[in-house]
């Protein structure tokens, strides 16, 4: 075997045909789209032109029959358009040049990342550094496309002409072109690309770029093989990556990539001096790739940066074939550090060329038959919730792929092994249906998640150190979180200033200059406060100020070396993440996608001696155009050629030769073998290619007053059986709010979905759940039959974005941007941004402050709010949508169509299945109507086209959660605070007596403190009752725990027995508690339970938004809700949340009681401890006047939570002045609305938003473990008659609080005292003295008639188990 040089890459090649017959497909085949290329006069900044998209919406209304479609007929001569009739090559770009990569603060780390790909660390002294601006790598500029055909072929039309059955091409992809260098035979739409860019390229700089030009401004081009010379430098080029254009479509889309990443061939030849094209034809297709600079190839070594072939490969997700098991030379080569070329190459064979026909089979045509006839749409939350949806709509019980998955839906939606367990982890899964964004940082000096044990109690210094160091933390965070939507802030007015056609005259420009100059004078306040507090935490943690590497944009520092300024060193960790509510996912089920199936998958690439050839293979000639490589790759393009020459022979499956690999797609389009049912991926099997490419829709939305909604039950229709928590209309909405309706629409590229894979899910859940369980949905057969054939299922699956940009009057698309990106370099303003908005005063230095927030853009004069008499901003959805389009479009311009866009509108519904959370609910239960607002559009028996939004913030929060303890400072401070990590937030402790029917209360550290009982007299008793307390210098004033004992003493005992009532139900319905916990003594005494106060608030991440719209009958108009007090606003959202949950045993609340406010509070007097709101009753009191503390929660009682943010830059708050950190954390921990809790310290509380995640709050495991060890089981016992008198009392035998754990003193022996002791544990008999209690040890007996002869003494007292109610590794003392 040859020595191995360079990298064969494998490439997807597809061929489509394009033809009048193409074109005239019916009202239910798919439509030929015509030419939509970017819309040059949008990037104009004068006159008022800018769009927020480059892009308009495909338009299908004219795109049949042939003569009325622009892409086929020239409509101005009405005369077909020959040159544009052939075979249309795509080649798809390879995974290895499609993913960014960013480098991070740690500067050797990241470097070595870069090089991996064949990438560099800007080093320009003379541009500012941003290291976090992703890169891509250089995409192959030179391809050598080969066209193999036989003239003499009958498929051949006409036949024997002087067509060569070898041609060969060459496309520079890079070759730029002005409009004016044109020659007039340029098909501007066919033989070039537009190409927009908002990169710097080579050395320009931002001066350079003139927007007006870039209209003129084309790429790609194409020569015969024969003729083409390398002209590299001789000629205008780009640097080209898959991110170089501002036209996300632009790789992909063939017609935006003509002679870039696509080809025509139209079958021209010459005879007898004229030019002809053949009438039909069968050709194969080869595709070589390369880099004209051999400096920019991903392969390329550093010599600085010492990196082996093998580790570049596994950083560009790329392997060899059996690269685990190489030796030799394959071993050697991805050991060398060496630099090396790459090809990437690709085939198609056997494609059909015919003038006037259709292809035999048109998988368009098909799926567009599918999406008429069946409607198999669906909405849900994430992809599986979609697709979930639709095989619960569509499945029949035979077995199928729809029906395996819909029988294994119970564990897809919550992958684990038990029910309990189930719901927990649809409740986790439910976290899925949020995007997520950072929430900040805290330092911590332990694990406070897992630990168990306390944080080692800090020095005082520390403990101050430490508060101070997260407070400024938090302040920190909150600035640049403040920075980042101010940047926006100044997009915004930039592009509404240059869009807003209603300021002809600039009678708006001081109100625009105004804003200007006061978001310029927040920036720069805010940015000063951010260098202040970054200086003090550099001060707190200690940073090295050698290693530190800050990202100027930001500011933030990411890399730090903690010194020893702290006794315990302190951890770096994340606080709760802000959420927002995705946008719904669409998905088209049937519909096939155009990813290779295994895209996501570790590439598949050869070495130039693994390719399959034969000793006698004869030598290429010129016609292939293999002299047109660079000469250190002409060998390995040789071979490549030889192998697609060879391939083609090959009709059959077989197994390669030893040391020989297939290329990639040389394989059948399911993981099968090739065959009759399983078509090559590389043959084209007279079949017209599918990749959709994106989906654009269209829908009518209809907001509902939130006065409308209440958050409610749903009962699921999937098991497991448990109730949803979400909102639900509780009026009949019915033909009402028809005046608050708007059309919305968007485009979504559909991707090959990195963040969902089917086929990894079912992988994952069939490893992770024993077969035994998986046996109860779904037999071993029919598993396996599901893994084999799962990749055979057919759906497309986008979300669909934009639709809450719409709502808050925002537009995502391609647009214009005032600043220009270059890799790894912050981005910097271009000169038209600032000539079109200098009268405001937005000069370079001002738009360079933008940075990169210019994302999404504002709506600006957006003309389909014009006739809108109510605010088209929306801080909240809540609502109802129906679509009335939607396309999908692949990537060689076929779309197939939900509704013919030919019909009137709302003649042909769509019916969505649409998942449990976005079901619109029936009218009544007794009816299954909808209520939906046009009942008309329902009318169909189980058909409803209405999605039902409920309600969710349009910007992302959270929901604050924490355990609090007093504020030192009291009132002048914010009265409650977070609990820090070596804290204990338990302030009392309750366990159920079975025995005596009371309860026994410990202090936090799990001291007995009090025992309370059911008596038929009084119910009191003495504190410390049976351990002698000793008095400490702060005893003397009430706790909180006294005063919740004073209402368990009430007089008529009804406090008391509901309390141990709700207890009792509660323990009946929890989970198993920890191993730990002694199991045998639940019997006996309760689970104990533990008295918290907890915190809640829920938090805006920025400022609220506002309406974008510069219209008129906008700009004036009042919001009737707003997320905040403003006098806009007529009222302000309150938004309930749900705390516990009865159905739901690994919940841990039992009950809570709400807080008084500020001017009710007294010390240590901060419950409403009258009430009791919780979910068990077993036994409600019988009669009606005995009012029980007990309320039953339900939606009439949810506590209601506004929103709260706080404004860095006001002045009378004072955040910006010195320690303004600390009155930021003050002004922070007052926004937490309190309440007193029982919870089962085991488990953590549940709180149900339906607007954000399930949030929860757990104690530390240290916090009970410490307090559990201290408790022992005792209960009154007696009176007991004995035959003999007890000993006398020793005072050295005393009790006191230290024996409520473990008997200080042995007990005294006595034995006499013969009591009936239960077998499963030591126990002690503590008996009352007029001196104390003392511990007398007991003679256990069997229980009997006493017949013996007195005198007898009766004695009362407690019997108390001589261990802990948990497990303990204590030894065991020996008896006296």
């Amino acid at each position: 075997m040859a020595e191995p040089k360079n990298l064969l890459i494998p490439m997807k090649l597809d061929a489509f045909v394009f033809n009048e017959a193409v074109c005239n497909g019916g009202p239910k085949d798919a439509k030929i789209a015509p030419i939509i290329q970017p819309n040059y006069t949008s990037l104009r900044l004068n006159d008022y032109l800018v769009e927020p998209d480059i892009l308009d919406h495909t338009d299908l209304h004219n795109a049949s029959p042939a003569d009325r479609n622009s892409r086929f007929t020239d409509l101005g001569t009405n005369l077909p358009r020959t040159n544009r009739q052939g075979v249309y090559l795509h080649w798809l770009l390879p995974r290895p040049y499609r993913g960014g990569t960013a480098a991070t603060e740690s500067s050797n780390q990241s470097e070595k990342a870069l090089h991996k790909k064949g990438l560099r660390v800007q080093d320009d002294k003379n541009k500012q550094v941003d290291v976090s601006a992703p890169q891509f790598p250089a995409v192959p500029n030179r391809w050598l496309v080969i066209r193999k055909l036989d003239p003499k072929a009958s498929s051949t039309v006409p036949t024997n002409t002087s067509i060569a059955p070898v041609q060969a091409w060459v496309v520079e992809s890079d070759r730029r072109h002005n409009i004016d260098n044109l020659g007039a035979n340029v098909d501007l739409q066919v033989d070039v690309a537009p190409f927009i860019t908002s990169v710097l390229q080579n050395s320009q700089s931002s001066e350079d770029i003139r927007l007006d030009e870039q209209a003129e401004v084309f790429i790609g081009y194409r020569e015969d093989a024969s003729t083409w010379k390398e002209t590299y430098s001789a000629k205008p080029r780009v640097g080209l990556t898959v991110a170089s254009s501002s036209n996300q479509l632009f790789p992909d889309l063939q017609y935006h990539c003509g002679n870039v990443f696509s080809m025509l061939d139209t079958f021209e030849y010459a005879e007898n001096g004229a030019k002809k094209t053949l009438v039909s034809a069968k050709a194969d297709y080869y595709v070589i790739g390369w880099k004209a600079e051999s400096a920019n190839d991903i392969l390329f070594s550093d010599p600085s940066h010492a990196i082996s072939r093998q580790d570049r490969l596994a950083a560009l997700n790329m392997r060899l074939n059996d690269q685990e098991n190489a030796v030799g030379s394959i071993a050697d080569w991805l050991k060398s550090t060496d630099s090396s070329r790459t090809l990437c190459h690709g085939a198609m064979y056997d494609v059909e060329w015919k003038g006037s026909a259709l292809p035999t089979t048109v998988l368009a045509n098909k799926f567009s038959e599918k999406l008429n006839e069946d409607m198999p749409i669906a909405i849900g939350t994430t992809p599986m919730d979609s697709i979930l949806a639709y095989v619960n709509a569509h499945h029949q019980p035979d077995g199928s792929l729809a029906d395996n998955l819909n029988s294994l839906a119970p564990l897809l939606r919550a992958q684990d092994d038990s029910l309990d367990s189930l719901i927990s982890a649809a409740d986790e899964v439910q976290s899925h249906n949020f995007a997520h964004f950072d929430g900040g940082s805290q330092f911590t000096f332990a694990d406070t998640e897992n630990a168990k044990e306390p944080a080692k109690a800090p020095s005082d210094p520390d403990k101050k150190n430490m508060r101070e160091l997260n407070s400024a933390q938090r302040f920190l965070d909150a600035i640049l979180r403040r920075m980042q939507q101010l940047r926006w802030n100044l997009f915004s007015v930039w592009w509404k200033f240059i869009s807003d056609h209603d300021n002809l005259n600039g009678r708006r420009d001081d109100a625009y200059r105004a804003e200007v100059a006061d978001i310029n004078d927040l920036l720069t306040a805010l940015a000063a406060a951010r260098d202040n507090v970054q200086r003090l935490i550099n001060g707190w943690i200690g940073v090295n100020t050698q290693s530190l590497r800050s990202n100027p944009q930001s500011q933030r520092i990411t890399e730090i070396d903690i010194e020893a300024r702290f006794g315990v060193q302190p951890k770096k960790g994340t606080l709760i993440r802000f959420s927002q509510q995705r946008d719904p996912t669409l998905l088209i089920g049937g519909v096939g996608s155009g990813w290779p199936r295994d895209f996501q998958d570790k590439l598949l690439a050869r070495l130039d001696n693994q390719v399959i050839t034969q000793p006698d293979n004869p030598e290429l000639g010129k016609p292939y155009g293999l002299d047109c490589l660079p000469s250190e790759i002409q060998g390995s393009g040789s071979s490549a050629v030889k192998e697609f020459l060879l391939l083609a022979q090959k009709t059959s499956f077989e197994e390669s030769p030893a040391g020989k690999y297939f290329p990639l797609y040389h394989d059948g389009q399911s993981s099968d073998s090739p065959g009759p049912t399983n078509p090559w991926r590389d043959r084209w099997a007279s079949t017209q290619p599918w990749f959709p490419l994106y989906v654009e829709w269209e829908a009518e939305y209809t907001h509902i007053p939130f006065a409308s909604w209440e958050i409610m039950e749903r009962p699921s229709r999937f098991p497991p059986p448990d109730n949803k928590y979400t909102y639900g209309l509780i009026l009949d909405v019915r033909d009402k709010y028809k005046e608050d309706v708007r059309l919305i629409s968007g485009r979504n590229l559909i991707l090959p979905q990195p963040s969902f894979n089917l086929k990894a899910q079912i992988e994952q859940l069939f490893s992770s759940v024993p077969p035994t369980e998986l046996d109860k949905y779904l037999d071993k057969t029919r598993r396996e039959d599901l893994k084999k054939n799962l990749d055979k299922m057919a759906y497309l699956s986008c979300p669909l974005e934009g639709l809450t940009h719409h709502l808050t009057t925002t537009y995502s698309g391609n647009h214009v941007k005032p600043l220009v990106r270059e890799p790894g370099v912050a981005p910097r303003p271009l000169r038209d941004a600032r000539d079109a908005a200098i009268r405001i005063g937005l000069t370079m230095e001002k738009l360079a402050l933008i940075d990169k927030e210019s994302d999404p853009t504002p709506y600006g004069p957006n003309g389909s709010l014009l006739d809108l008499q109510l605010p088209a901003f929306k801080p909240a959805t809540h609502g109802q949508l129906r679509f009335r389009k939607i396309n999908i479009v692949d990537k060689f311009g076929q779309a197939i169509h939900a509704i013919d866009p030919k019909a009137k509108e709302g003649s042909l519904p769509v019916y969505p299945c649409v998942s449990e959370f976005y079901s619109p609910q029936p009218v009544s239960q007794s009816k299954n109507i909808p209520n939906v607002v046009d009942p008309s559009r329902s009318d169909k028996p189980g058909h409803c086209e209405f999605i039902q939004l409920p309600p969710y913030i349009n910007q992302p929060a959270r929901l604050n959660c924490t355990f609090v303890m007093h504020d030192e400072k009291g009132e002048a401070g914010s009265y409650w605070r977070p609990s820090l990590e070596w804290e204990n937030p338990i302030w009392g402790w309750v366990v159920v007596n079975y025995v005596d029917q009371g309860l026994q209360l410990y202090q936090p550290d799990g001291t007995f403190y009090r025992e309370v009982r059911v008596t038929q007299g009084t119910n009191g008793s003495t504190k410390w009752l049976p351990f002698d307390h000793q008095r400490s210098a702060t005893e003397g004033t009430k706790s909180q725990l006294d005063r919740l004992i004073d209402e368990l003493l009430s007089k008529d005992q009804i406090y008391l027995l509901s309390f141990v009532d709700m207890i009792t139900d509660a323990l009946d319905r929890t989970t198993v508690p920890p191993s730990s916990y002694g199991q045998f003594v639940n019997a006996l005494v309760g689970r104990p339970l533990a008295l918290v106060n907890m915190g809640w608030s829920l938090e805006l991440a920025t400022a609220p938004k506002k309406t974008q719209s510069t219209l008129n009958n906008q700009k004036n108009l009042s919001n009737p809700w707003g997320l905040l007090p403003d006098p806009q606003n007529l009222k302000v959202y309150s938004f309930p949340v749900k705390f516990g949950d009865k159905g739901r045993a690994n919940d841990g609340l039992v009950g809570y009681f709400n807080s008084f406010d500020q001017f009710t509070r007294r010390p240590d007097d901060d419950l409403q401890l009258k009430k009791i709101y919780t979910y068990f009753q077993k036994n409600p009191p019988d009669d009606p006047d005995k009012k029980s503390p007990i309320k039953i929660i339900n939606n009439e009682n949810y506590p209601h939570f506004k929103c709260w943010w706080l404004d860095l830059n006001d002045k009378n708050a004072g955040f910006l002045a010195k320690d303004g950190h600390l009155e930021f954390e003050r002004q922070r921990n007052k926004r937490l609305q309190v309440y007193g809790a029982l919870i089962d310290p085991f488990l953590p509380v549940t709180a149900y938003t339906s607007l954000l995640p399930v949030q929860s709050l757990k104690l530390p495991t240290w916090t009970w473990e410490s307090a559990l060890k201290k408790m022992t089981g005792f209960f009154h016992a007696g009176p007991i008659i004995l035959d003999t008198d007890i000993p006398d009392f020793m005072p050295s035998k005393k009790l006191s609080s230290e024996d409520s754990q473990y008997l200080k003193n042995e007990p005294v022996e006595a034995t006499a005292t013969k009591v009936p002791a239960l077998p499963v544990a030591d126990w002690a008999w503590l008996q009352p003295y007029t001196e104390g209690f003392m511990a007398l040890d007991i003679s256990k007996e069997q229980a009997k008639l006493n017949l013996e002869k007195g005198p007898k003494t009766a004695i009362e007292g407690y019997l108390q188990m001589r261990a802990p109610i948990v497990e303990d590794k204590q030894p065991k003392k020996e008896k006296i």
